[in-house]
């Protein structure tokens, strides 16, 4: 089994559900030295954006380490636009190697671009997974 670190939108169960991810469990994961934010920008309109992470050795990013297998992968990778918007990326959590996704350079704003209310609404959805503080 694969392991797949949600910090964005599949935070929401029923969109991971949605786009046929088969998840075998789901734990929450705190990814440190990196900073969530919102840069990486939409294909369909250059002034929306979406979740991405960035390096950040002050900061760490909470979310959902779901069990998965390489079809999962697979099936994640066509949704996260992989490997032209977002890159697979293998990180360190909770002492495990997890799959993440990392938007590329060409796909990042210098700033941070605002989100619909469905895309904020799909992320809070996994705030039973976050903390207080964080969330």
């Amino acid at each position: 089994m694969l392991k797949y670190f949600a910090y964005g939108s599949n935070l929401d169960e029923n969109r991971m559900i949605s786009r046929g991810v088969n998840f075998k469990s789901k734990e929450k994961g705190t990814l440190k030295g990196y900073r969530f934010t919102i840069n990486k920008i939409s294909q369909k309109n250059p002034n929306i954006g979406f979740a991405n992470i960035i390096k950040d050795d002050n900061s760490e990013v909470e979310g959902i380490i779901y069990g998965v297998d390489m079809g999962d992968i697979l099936a994640l990778d066509s949704y996260e636009g992989a490997p032209r918007h977002y890159r697979r990326e293998v990180l360190t959590i909770n002492n495990e190697q997890v799959i993440v996704y990392i938007a590329n350079e060409s796909w990042i704003s210098a700033d941070e671009l605002y989100t619909t209310e469905e895309y904020k609404n799909h992320i809070l959805e996994g705030k039973e997974f976050l903390s207080e503080k964080y969330f």
